[in-house]
């Protein structure tokens, strides 16, 4: 749990927190399931943003439903804190689910022109994504066609980068959408000595504070330079095909 959280709204559903910084940028921080604390949702990255000078905002959706019910009220709430701060610049960030919320709310946002997703859904909805067959246990009551599309969020706008692991054919499936759809700069790396947990798989490498400073700071290029010589791919639609064969592959 990260040190000085205000919160600025908790009910059955949502949570939203805050954490001020020294400047006038802002970063959003939205949670995953919480698969690998028991269930626990938490603040995610806030080890790795604690240090940064950018107030940082922490959004859970207790509901576990890709902020579908949620969505309009963390619009509502995180872009008029932004505004009353004058935040100059805002980026998104999540990994999993949260990967989705930052993709889908990065256009809805004050002054938000970055978005970084580590393993992200594009959408959860069954007659969207009929492929994928993850987290059941969270999505069973929602009915077929409900869930977000985060696709369709997409912005010409905002800069998207996204890391997939190459060993998850669900995820490239799920950036290959992102890809093709995409109406302006959107960066796909692939990591092929990970599946799911890209993030982790970056952590361990002792890359992931550093690569997200660069990012946050909207130097692309040189947070591609520092994977250094962990073994990464830039995706593109001529060669997610062979990836997602070979992913399937060893699936089989």
């Amino acid at each position: 749990m990260t040190e000085n959280l205000t919160c600025l709204h908790k009910d059955d559903t949502l949570e939203v927190s805050y954490s001020p910084g020294s400047g006038k940028n802002a970063v959003v921080s939205f949670a995953g399931v919480g698969l690998n604390f028991g269930g626990l949702q938490t603040e995610e990255f806030s080890r790795s943003l604690e240090s940064s000078a950018n107030d940082v905002y922490y959004v859970k959706d207790k509901s576990r439903h890709w902020y579908l019910e949620s969505a309009a009220k963390i619009v509502e709430i995180v872009d008029r804190n932004l505004q009353l701060r004058d935040t100059v610049t805002t980026s998104c960030i999540g990994n999993s689910m949260g990967g989705f919320g930052a993709i889908y709310f990065a256009s809805r946002l004050h002054n938000c022109r970055n978005a970084i997703a580590f393993a992200p859904q594009s959408s959860i909805n069954t007659r969207i994504v009929p492929w994928e067959p993850r987290w059941m246990e969270w999505r069973a009551n929602l009915a077929p066609g409900q869930g977000l599309d985060a696709v369709k969020s997409l912005d010409a706008r905002v800069s998207y980068t996204v890391f997939i692991g190459l060993r998850n054919h669900h995820d490239i499936l799920h950036v290959r959408r992102l890809i093709k759809q995409a109406p302006g700069p959107l960066t796909a790396i692939g990591l092929p000595n990970s599946d799911h947990g890209a993030a982790a798989h970056l952590k361990r490498h002792g890359a992931l504070q550093p690569l997200l400073r660069a990012l946050l700071a909207g130097r692309k290029d040189e947070a591609i330079a520092l994977l250094g010589d962990i073994p990464h791919e830039i995706l593109d639609a001529k060669n997610l095909d062979s990836f997602l064969k070979a992913a399937r592959g060893r699936r089989n």
